[in-house]
């Protein structure tokens, strides 16, 4: 879980990365079970993947590596319902609009302009 090591292969493309050349998906929770497929997915597939088929929940590699060591991301498909509320903060009084963006919380302040892909 977490950043693909140098030489890692993209499932979805097949290709090695660069050290954080994408992430896992999956995470370690609380209570020390672990979720998600762990399908590894570099920076350009997340950036390139269709929401039909890869699903609506996208990371960049700026805003994976603002959260800090314990930055973890899932498919959409992977995640419960704590997981999404973990993942987007809803408790906040955020969601995510039909583009993935995050939506205006309850304080009417945008949560995240729009989301943006930082090539390596």
């Amino acid at each position: 879980m977490g950043w693909l090591p140098e030489g890692h292969r993209c499932d979805l493309c097949s290709k090695r990365v660069v050290a954080k050349g994408g992430v896992f998906c999956g995470r370690r929770r609380a209570d020390a079970s672990a979720a998600g497929c762990r399908a590894a997915v570099c920076w350009r597939c997340m950036n390139r993947a269709a929401r039909e088929s890869f699903g609506k929940v996208k990371t960049t590699k700026a805003e994976f590596a603002s959260l800090g060591s314990d930055a973890w991301w899932m498919h959409e498909q992977c995640m419960s319902k704590a997981d999404a509320r973990d993942y987007y903060g809803n408790d906040e009084g955020e969601s995510l609009d039909d583009d993935g963006a995050r939506e205006k919380g309850d304080d009417g302040e945008q949560a995240d302009e729009e989301a943006r892909f930082a090539w390596e």
